[in-house]
């Protein structure tokens, strides 16, 4: 049978004049001698399309087509927007196929291609993300040239720059794949898959995501850039919710935690009062060591006096209203991984010193960072502080950054704060956190 969709695979209709004759299950089928349809192989699905306007049915033979027909002769109308398709994942998944190999010698390689999903599987254990972005970008400048190609009985031919074998009707240029994207990677023992979207797949999920996008704008109220942030604060509230339906923090000055008196003692100095400080909590960590702008800030560290001074202390003395309610808002985005509790978040409910002065407190207790921000319109405040027992020089983090950012920042290496342009505030916060916890997981 003379396969036409290997010269024109554009050809929606086609009526041909049938050959033999036969008769099975008292139903007329006759030999189809030519036909502009793709049956499909192992590999790759075949064509929509009706036979005189009706669904085909067929059997082979001898190596021959047979078509059932009422009449004489055999029209073969194409689904042509299932045609394109099928046409745009098979020269996708051929260019990628040239680019593997042209990139890896000697692995061999399969491939699958379903009205669903489009694969190609080759050897080997691993693939790095540079590997598989460096796939997509030659893929997609090659379909960007909108380079010619050839089926030559099986095989596609790209101009200038390869061949590969192929099963099916061929696009006549690569740029009506349009674009091309490795949507998904998955391995099972020694081999690596890698999941196609091109053409109008790519399409359809690049707009779903877009809209999507579009969607969390509207609903989470801020702009594109800012969803992964705002997600993430989600998520820490969600999880702060979970911890504490199992142990529910502390939301007032209670069980030895040090009094507003204590806060603004070690706020008048930079020496640690020695009726409050251990000394061997603190014996590598001597004030005299902090840098010249440590006056701005107490020790955060300080260790708190016994309880039953610390119980006097705060008979004597009422914490006030919005010290609480500070207090209980930090706590509530407090989340332990990897055995430190973290409190990040972007303050906007309570004053700057409000915040800090409550996040003073918080350090105190074991292995814990507070992160917050306080964006205030275009020039920002940040505070960064930790608990004594986190091996982290703050300062020397902040001064590992470009100096440009910043419009001011002081501290030491407990706790540094500063002012910055709100359009870093985000990158800054995120770089102390990462700093953290690269710190703490290296222990």
């Amino acid at each position: 049978m003379e396969l036409r969709y290997m010269n024109y695979a554009y050809e929606k209709n086609y009526t041909v004049q049938p050959g033999t004759h036969l008769l099975r299950d008292d139903q007329s089928y006759y030999e189809a001698t030519s036909s502009n349809v793709f049956l499909g192989t192992d590999r790759v699905y075949g064509d929509i399309f009706t036979v005189n306007r009706r669904e085909p049915k067929w059997f082979v033979e001898d190596g021959k087509v047979y078509f059932q027909s009422d009449e004489a002769k055999l029209t073969f109308e194409l689904d042509y927007d299932h045609r394109l398709d099928l046409m745009q994942q098979i020269l996708g998944n051929a260019m990628v196929r040239m680019v593997l190999r042209k990139i890896l010698d000697n692995i061999d390689m399969d491939y699958r291609i379903t009205p669903s999903d489009n694969t190609v599987s080759f050897t080997g254990k691993d693939i790095s993300f540079t590997l598989v972005s460096k796939i997509e970008t030659i893929v997609n400048h090659l379909l960007l040239s909108n380079l010619t190609v050839k089926n030559n009985d099986g095989r596609f031919y790209v101009r200038g720059y390869g061949s590969v074998t192929a099963e099916g009707p061929a696009l006549e240029r690569t740029g009506e794949c349009a674009i091309l994207r490795i949507a998904e990677i998955s391995r099972n023992t020694d081999t690596i898959t890698l999941h196609i979207l091109t053409g109008r797949r790519a399409f359809d999920d690049y707009f779903k995501k877009s809209k999507l996008i579009e969607n969390l704008t509207q609903y989470l109220q801020v702009s594109e850039d800012q969803i992964g942030r705002k997600v993430k604060d989600l998520i820490l509230d969600r999880n702060y919710e979970a911890t504490l339906q199992k142990n529910p923090p502390p939301l007032s000055f209670e069980n030895g935690t040090p009094s507003p008196t204590d806060l603004n003692r070690s706020q008048d100095s930079d020496e640690p009062d020695a009726s409050t400080v251990e000394p061997d909590a603190i014996k590598n960590d001597d004030p005299s060591n902090l840098s010249s702008d440590a006056a701005l800030t107490h020790h955060p560290y300080e260790m708190t006096e016994s309880l039953n001074q610390a119980q006097a202390k705060e008979a004597a003395i009422e914490p006030p209203t919005s010290a609480d309610k500070a207090i209980e808002a930090l706590r509530k985005v407090k989340t332990e991984i990897d055995g430190i509790n973290y409190i990040y978040k972007v303050v906007r409910e309570f004053k700057v010193e409000e915040a800090i002065a409550a996040a003073r407190l918080l350090i105190k207790e074991s292995k814990t960072a507070v992160i917050l921000g306080f964006p205030l319109k275009e020039q920002s405040e940040f505070y960064v502080a930790r608990s004594y027992d986190i091996n982290v020089n703050l300062k020397d983090v902040a001064d590992k950054m470009d100096a440009s950012i910043f419009q001011k920042k002081t501290g030491n290496m407990y706790e540094i704060e500063g002012t910055l342009p709100t359009i870093h505030l985000a990158n800054v916060l995120e770089a102390f956190l990462l700093t953290i916890r690269h710190h703490t997981m290296a222990e």
